[in-house]
């Protein structure tokens, strides 16, 4: 099995009550984890993207996102993590719905082929009902890594 998403990326019981504070908490998370160097720059790459047009997707996802030239940011060419919120977060999602599923990425501009295989990955498996309410269920990183993997 493949886990798309390490345990260690996987940051359960978010808090933060709206669009900016998700992306936010999470970028705080992975520069906490030593995947990005700059919470900041991280967070402002994502909600500059985030403010052309919103990533929440249906179902209660969203696919937060930003591009980082690899020196700027210190990190992986393609970096995601999964945030579960403990409290629906209007994302502005086509179909009205809240979000608690998080799929937040960065990557290097040059290496969007990878970064698009990988969410496309996690989108497959994200429609489905039962991946969705076992990552909702889960209780620990562990869980939620373990949803997310493919053969």
């Amino acid at each position: 099995m493949k886990k798309l998403i390490p345990e260690d990326l996987v940051f359960l019981g978010l808090k933060s009550p709206d669009k900016a504070g998700v992306i936010n908490e999470l970028a705080g998370r992975l520069s906490a984890a030593g995947k990005i160097h700059d919470r900041a720059e991280a967070a402002a790459a994502v909600m500059e993207r985030e403010n052309k047009l919103s990533t929440g997707v249906k179902l209660g996802v969203a696919f937060p996102h930003g591009e980082l030239p690899g020196n700027a940011g210190n990190f992986d060419p393609v970096v995601a993590c999964v945030g579960v919120s403990d409290n629906p977060v209007d994302f502005d999602s086509p179909d009205g719905e809240p979000c608690r599923i998080f799929v937040l990425s960065l990557c290097d501009p040059a290496r969007k082929g990878d970064y698009l295989k990988l969410i496309s990955e996690i989108s497959l498996l994200l429609r489905d009902e039962g991946v969705r309410k076992a990552i909702l269920r889960a209780k620990t990183p562990a869980d939620v890594s373990s949803v997310l993997s493919i053969p």
